[in-house]
């Protein structure tokens, strides 16, 4: 299968003041694209052209490994952020899993951002459901995914690369978390929590009828 670039959920520049039409296409353009394009060649490359993403994150190593879990990685960033400032917030089973875990929806949000702050060089910041339906923050390096590294789901993601911030913050990485965190798709979140299935970003990745137009502003 041939994996396309998949369109953002949202304008290009919509997410201003969080993030500019700037930082969106260096991020997106400038490196999203690259890793669609470098697993494409990859998978030809070493005989696995029907692999999904999801296989090749619980399966391969190297640069298949790197290039399949960050195009994954990606794609399910991009769903999780709305232009939508406030939008609607956690509930039901969701928000009980978040009280019972950090006390209520600010004190998840303080956590998050303190954890992510705190990871060392490259990588991304995850809420996820464990196997029993808890809620918990795992951090990953480089391109890793808690679906190889804890068998856990992913619900939402916040990558701390520089490329997705620095054009905008700089190197104030809590500031831009702190952004983040009002333009959370809580919707995402909640059929993510929904469901038992681990996300598939394979097909969003290849179906050929689009979301969403491409939006240039």
């Amino acid at each position: 299968m041939k994996f396309r670039l998949p369109h953002l959920p949202f304008g290009h520049a919509e997410l201003e003041p969080f993030l500019s039409s700037e930082q969106v296409d260096t991020h997106y353009f400038g490196h999203h694209k690259n890793y669609v394009e470098k697993v494409n060649q990859l998978v030809i490359e070493q005989g696995l052209p029907d692999a999904t993403l999801e296989y090749i994150i619980n399966n391969q190593d190297g640069k298949l490994f790197d290039n399949g879990a960050q195009a994954w990685n990606h794609t399910f960033y991009w769903m999780g952020l709305t232009p939508l400032t406030p939008g609607p917030n956690a509930n039901g089973k969701l928000m009980e899993a978040i009280n019972r875990k950090y006390g209520n929806l600010e004190g998840l949000k303080e956590r998050f951002i303190e954890s992510a702050a705190a990871l060392f060089g490259s990588g991304w910041c995850w809420l996820v459901a464990t196997p029993d339906g808890e809620i918990d923050i795992v951090n990953t390096q480089n391109a890793d995914n808690p679906i190889r590294l804890e068998r856990v789901r992913p619900l939402w993601t916040c990558d701390v690369w520089e490329h997705a911030y620095y054009v905008d913050y700089r190197n104030e990485r809590k500031e831009y978390l702190r952004s983040a965190w009002r333009h959370v798709n809580w919707e995402f979140i909640e059929r993510n929590y929904s469901t038992e299935e681990v996300p598939n970003m394979t097909r969003l990745m290849t179906d050929p009828s689009p979301t969403a137009p491409h939006k240039n502003a």
